[in-house]
């Protein structure tokens, strides 16, 4: 597979990749080697990923929507309420081969940065990668949700009770 060159140095880049569908992995596996992506994960199912990203601090996730015993959204869910887990903040983009307006919200709700739709193309992959180690998202926490702050802008001017916080730069 031949690929457009990638805009930056991937190669000390570590991405894990969560999803039910061999065939998936393998076409994922052959996108980020082309695109220059230093290390790659896979895991077929959300309880191997989980062990992994217990060990190990990777850079971006991506996960299936759609998974037997554990989904995507639960996966999302577990991630970033896991206080323990190094890849906590680490940007998560969700995949799946629906679009439907409730499925990318309850990505979003779980706290997914992204969200993309299969079938994948190498330059999209390549486009969603680049884009969130160029511009990450910082991060915030309340009672109830850990993940990507939404808020396109931020104001100070605010010191209410509801006052959200930015926890992590990532």
């Amino acid at each position: 597979m031949k690929l457009v060159s990638a805009p930056r140095d991937l190669s000390r880049v570590s991405i894990a990749v969560i999803d039910d569908n061999r065939n998936f992995l393998q076409i994922m596996r052959g996108v980020l080697r082309a695109c220059g992506v230093g290390e790659s994960f896979e895991a077929a199912n959300a309880y191997k990923a989980l062990e992994y990203l217990r060990s190990r601090d990777v850079d971006i996730i991506m996960t299936d929507y759609k998974m037997p015993e554990i989904d995507g959204i639960e996966l999302i869910a577990m991630i970033r309420a896991d206080r323990n887990l190094a890849s906590r903040a680490a940007p998560i983009i969700c995949v799946s081969g629906y679009a439907e307006r409730g499925m990318v919200e309850a990505a979003i709700r779980a706290g997914a940065d992204d969200f993309l739709v299969k079938p994948i193309s190498p330059r999209d992959v390549l486009a969603r990668i680049t884009h969130h180690l160029a511009r990450p998202l910082a991060y915030f926490e309340t009672d109830s949700y850990f993940g990507p702050d939404r808020r396109r802008i931020h104001s100070d001017t605010y010191k209410g009770p509801e006052r959200r916080e930015r926890l992590v730069e990532v």
